[in-house]
Order: C-alpha cells, then structure tokens, then sequence
C-alpha cells in the first residue's frame, strides 16, 4: 500500500517548485467506498480569506494499490490539490491554467 502522505508532500514540494502554492490541506482520507470518483477536494473551513480555508482530499485506495501505477496516483493527487488553490472551483478559468502549467511543466 503506498503512502498517501508522503505522496501529497511530494506532489506539494512539486507544485511549489513551478510556482503553485496549495492551500492548507488539513485532512486526507483514504476512501475504500468510492468506485468512479478517484479523488475529491473538498473546503471543510470556509473563509472569505482564502489563506485561512481548510482542505481535504480524499483518494480512492485503488490508488494506493502498488498493483496500479504510481502515475495515476501522483495525478490524481496534483489534480486534487490544484482544487485547493486560490480560485480554483471547478475545471475552468485559473484551475484550468494551472493544470496546463502542471502539463507544461512537471
């Protein structure tokens, strides 16, 4: 079973590298009941002020399988972390321009 922790730094370390600065995750969570989903961003502290919201993500422990490649997890992980960035609701607008970034640059 891969570590989910040690892969959301990681990816985190990454994003940072290029630019990016992730909101603050405070909860990760492995869901065993997700079978579509492979991961969710969601607000759990919601502020006016971006900088004080807080972040979980959660990943399917199908990702987590060493039998599954790494790359998928790792995807899924930045997608879901680009989600906690300022202004990125949804797949549009500066989510969107982040994401070609990421494609561009990692």
């Amino acid at each position: 079973m891969r570590d989910l922790e040690k892969c959301v730094r990681e990816c985190m370390q990454e994003l940072s590298s290029i630019g990016i600065t992730c909101g603050n995750i405070t909860r990760l969570e492995v869901n065993s009941r997700a079978i579509r989903r492979w991961g969710q961003c969601t607000t759990i502290v919601y502020d006016k002020q971006w900088e004080k919201r807080q972040y979980e993500i959660s990943i399917s422990v199908v990702l987590l399988d060493e039998r599954n490649p790494e790359s998928a997890l790792k995807d899924t992980v930045i997608h879901e972390l680009l989600h906690s960035c300022k202004n990125c609701n949804g797949h549009k607008g500066e989510w969107k321009r982040l994401a070609e970034k990421v494609n561009r640059e990692l």
